[in-house]
């Protein structure tokens, strides 16, 4: 099924509960889907709206919008993306690699780069991962606008990209840093991706794991979003053509040991916390790389 064809269905399965909804349908006339670019967009800022006209058609929605325990968790959960990665930037010395998968509009660069020492901003490159190529676009307008001259951008997928095999992609030990928001609860358990090597197949939630987690250098950290059972949020955002797979911290864990992501021997380490202001939402999985 081309993009197109996928966008085509997505849309026809909205048009059966949006009811001609605005916000909806402004949406899916840019990206085809709800959890996009744009919509994410319109979240990180507060729901603004610059063009009058849009404004007109989905004004009476965003209020509402900005309401949601979702909304608060989808930018919050940015911000404590930024304030787990200074310390662990600050730990390493000389010049070090940030990663952004599903890295969006480039957000995280944005708000990560002036909380760090200007000097040590400099020896900071992020490279941000999206298979999205309007969010790679945004994030490219957003690098020229702010002037991010060392941050990077890659139109991608990370479940086939053999940049990122566990065993010769070239990224591997690379990123001292890397977070993933806003992509690991659209993998269900059961669906399978092949491993390269071993040609054994692998949940898409364990396959892309093993392929972040390697990337990690020694005594570095990935952070991985994921939202809760417990959100008050689950009917509306369905609703609006935004099914999420949720998990709690006893499952993420479960599959993390599962399917052998952490090395014990190596000092490999697994936390959780909730996203500030959302607890009852968004949940973030760290995992630390021993040396």
């Amino acid at each position: 099924m081309s993009r197109s064809q996928f966008v085509s269905v997505l849309a026809a399965e909205d048009a059966k509960f949006s009811k001609g909804s605005p916000f909806v349908d402004i949406l899916f006339q840019t990206e085809g889907y709800a959890g996009s670019a744009v919509t994410l967009e319109l979240m990180y800022r507060h729901m603004a709206v610059n063009d009058p006209r849009l404004a007109q058609r989905i004004g009476s929605h965003l209020a509402y919008c900005e309401s949601r325990p979702s909304t608060h968790a989808v930018r919050n959960r940015a911000k404590s993306a930024v304030e787990l990665a200074i310390p662990v930037v600050n730990s390493f010395l000389g010049p070090v690699d940030v990663a952004c998968y599903a890295g969006g509009t480039g957000l995280f660069a944005s708000m990560l780069l002036p909380h760090l020492n200007p000097r040590r901003a400099a020896e900071v490159h992020i490279r941000l991962f999206d298979m999205d190529p309007c969010a790679v676009l945004a994030a490219q307008r957003r690098i020229r606008r702010e002037g991010l001259e060392n941050v990077t951008t890659n139109w991608t997928n990370l479940l086939s990209d053999r940049a990122f095999n566990t065993d010769s992609g070239y990224l591997r030990n690379r990123f001292v840093f890397a977070e993933c928001l806003g992509m690991f609860d659209y993998l269900p358990d059961g669906l399978t991706q092949s491993d390269i090597k071993s040609g054994r197949a692998l949940p898409a939630y364990g396959h892309a794991l093993q392929k972040l987690f390697s990337t990690i250098r020694s005594g570095g950290m990935l952070v991985v979003g994921n939202f809760a059972p417990a959100h008050p949020d689950q009917a509306y955002m369905e609703l609006g053509n935004w099914p999420l797979i949720l998990r709690n911290e006893e499952e993420m864990e479960r599959l993390v040991h599962e399917f052998g992501v952490l090395l014990p021997y190596r000092g490999d380490t697994v936390a959780f916390e909730r996203v500030e202001g959302a607890e009852d939402t968004q949940i973030l999985m760290l995992l630390s790389k021993g040396y």
